[in-house]
């Protein structure tokens, strides 16, 4: 009789660790939902992986656009003052590298079970204060959540827990327990990492001259859109965007003319600031943007802003939704005359299939 129960339980725990295993793939079908209502089922994200050019390719790994998702929504909501408003915590810049099984192991315990987090970090710079150590390993249980009734992007990529992890800036600190030694977390490019610190010493300098406003500061703020640093551009952005400033001179100048993050990062401003222009309005400059396009490349940064508008902590409304979908629609019409021959094609098309908008093709034999 004990033999039996033990193999109960075993049998339990085990099928308890495949649903955890399961769970990330369902985030992302409930994910789906908020850009399209269907009853088809939800796909996954293209698994393509490719070599970082120096930063001439957009993503730092192609196989997960909701990494790079993550990262559009986190720098544009980032604040650079609360680090030396703070001198006295450890401002750090580290890359984050989960374990295989990160995320992924259950364990029968509480009311609901829990998983298991676990990886390593490596001190890039620090910020402000320096951690005794350079590197190091993180683990500790998370309670285990079957259901999340609202969902955001960083419910669908946790950094210490998805395979890529990323590079981020945060508040560390050691002596925390769980996710709290890892706090006001932004996720950043890696190819980006170079321009922290630099970022970090020219906003504490000329941060409260730019929040001024007046004509020329306003001026001064369209020049920086196109600053070398992509962190002191986005703080532009967005100090511009407070002033009612992402207009049509913005959408057919820095907006058009940027690439990468950084035009992604645009592209989701003008879509979800506060104080952004008229939807219609962002709609037809978009759309123009899509349209003059010669390849995918030039479709990256567009394709993967709209994307993560849908995720912006203001949820879309009905309306706000059905016109991104369009936006994205267009999208795929022009990408389909380029083909999927470059990795900027794949990128572009893991995107629409992720929400859906192109389906993947069936797997060979079926």
């Amino acid at each position: 009789m004990a033999i039996r129960a033990c193999k109960f339980r075993c049998c339990n725990v085990r099928a308890a660790a495949i649903v955890v295993v399961l769970i990330t793939s369902c985030l992302q079908q409930k994910a789906h939902g908020r850009l399209r209502t269907t009853n088809q089922k939800a796909s996954e994200p293209n698994q393509v992986k490719s070599a970082e050019k120096g930063g001439a390719m957009l993503p730092a790994s192609l196989n997960n656009c909701w990494h790079d998702a993550r990262v559009v929504h986190d720098v544009a909501a980032f604040s650079f003052n609360q680090i030396w408003k703070q001198p006295d915590r450890m401002w750090v810049l580290m890359r984050i590298t989960p374990a295989n099984s990160s995320g992924s192991g259950y364990t029968r315990k509480g009311k609901h079970g829990v998983i298991m987090i676990g990886g390593s970090w490596k001190l890039i710079a620090a910020l402000t204060k320096a951690p005794d150590r350079r590197s190091g390993r993180y683990r500790w249980e998370e309670p285990f959540k079957g259901w999340i009734r609202n969902i955001s992007i960083k419910d669908i990529y946790t950094i210490v827990r998805q395979k890529e992890g990323g590079s981020i800036i945060c508040r560390y600190n050691p002596k925390a327990k769980g996710a709290d030694q890892f706090a006001s977390v932004c996720l950043i490019p890696r190819q980006w990492e170079k321009y922290a610190r630099p970022a970090l010493t020219y906003l504490q300098k000329n941060l409260e001259r730019l929040q001024q406003k007046n004509p020329q500061v306003t001026e001064e703020l369209r020049v920086l859109l196109d600053h070398k640093n992509p962190f002191v551009a986005v703080t532009a952005c967005n100090l511009l965007a407070e002033r009612n400033g992402l207009d049509k001179d913005f959408a057919r100048g820095s907006l058009a003319g940027a690439k990468g993050y950084r035009q992604a990062i645009f592209t989701y401003l003008l879509l979800t600031h506060p104080l952004r222009m008229k939807q219609d309005q962002s709609f037809e400059e978009l759309s123009r943007i899509i349209e003059t396009a010669d390849n995918s490349k030039q479709l990256e940064g567009a394709a993967l802003g709209i994307f993560a508008s849908f995720y912006s902590a203001q949820v879309p409304s009905r309306i706000e939704r059905e016109a991104r979908l369009k936006l994205l629609e267009r999208l795929d019409k022009k990408q389909l005359m380029f083909g999927r021959q470059t990795e900027s094609d794949k990128y572009v098309i893991s995107i629409l299939e992720s929400c859906q908008i192109r389906q993947k093709p069936p797997a060979p034999g079926k």
